[in-house]
């Protein structure tokens, strides 16, 4: 229940925030989840991001440049590439190499269906770290989109690349009495909207997914003309949990966009 009632509050004070604001284009994911969003045909988005994560017991603080591109290559499909640029970060299980696709299978307003619906995978092609990792990481995500917000929500296989994740139990004195390698698909949840309005308007962003380590993210997202920034951070919701190869982090992105 607390897992819930945090994830209902910030998604409450986003809303909130929101107030009569119009959404702005995202890019393709939230913090960590995907939207139904692709970018349009002809278009694409070079990538800059540098992810830093915590430090934890089991993995100490590693950070990372990661260039990428996304392109729009027909009516609502979208291919990328992810280049990581140190090899530690990737050879550590902490992010791959790899491509990924998504197929925005229906548009709410062109299809008068009422809702979006897209198909991807993320995490195509990275290399074997262990016998868990790097997995491709299919996914399937509905959209529905509201005069202040829009909400997310779907299933995907392998998150993070994580076929699955070693959790520890720990007794009253910090000692491991039991280990157990659970699977890492699960339900992923998520939600946007406007909380600062002007001429170039600040997105707040909010998901959430399951699987073996369920994590709560938060973040801002904001485009300025053919250029666009972000900010994310993520985090486990139950530090019960122990040693996992998923470490809180932060990454931050500069996005630019062009037409071919």
């Amino acid at each position: 229940m607390k897992i819930l009632r945090s994830g209902v509050l910030c998604v409450a004070l986003l809303f909130v925030f929101a107030g009569s604001a119009m959404l702005t284009a995202l890019p393709s994911m939230l913090n960590s989840i995907p939207t139904t969003d692709v970018i349009a045909s002809k278009t694409a988005t070079l990538m800059f991001t540098y992810y830093k994560y915590e430090s934890r017991k089991d993995i100490p603080s590693r950070s990372s440049c990661v260039t990428g591109i996304e392109v729009g290559i027909a009516d609502r499909f979208e291919i990328g590439f992810d280049f990581v640029n140190d090899k530690r970060f990737h050879d550590d299980g902490l992010y791959p190499t790899s491509f990924n696709f998504k197929w925005k299978v229906l548009s709410e307003d062109k299809d008068k269906s009422g809702f979006s619906l897209a198909v991807g995978s993320y995490n195509i092609g990275g290399k074997s770290v262990s016998d868990n990792a790097y997995k491709a990481s299919p996914y399937i995500v509905f959209g529905k989109a509201y005069k202040d917000f829009r909400l997310f929500a779907g299933y995907q296989a392998n998150l993070f690349a994580y076929k699955k994740i070693p959790v520890f139990e720990y007794d009253s004195m910090g000692e491991i009495y039991n280990s157990e390698n659970k699977d890492n698909s699960g339900i992923i949840l998520g939600a946007d909207g406007v909380v600062i309005k002007g001429k170039y308007p600040v997105t707040g962003m909010i998901d959430y997914y399951c699987g073996a380590q369920p994590t709560l993210g938060v973040g801002l997202y904001q485009p300025i003309n053919s250029w666009a920034w972000t900010y994310c951070y993520y985090k486990s919701v139950d530090e019960k949990l122990g040693i996992t190869p998923i470490p809180a982090s932060h990454w931050g992105s500069i996005f630019y966009t062009f037409h071919f």
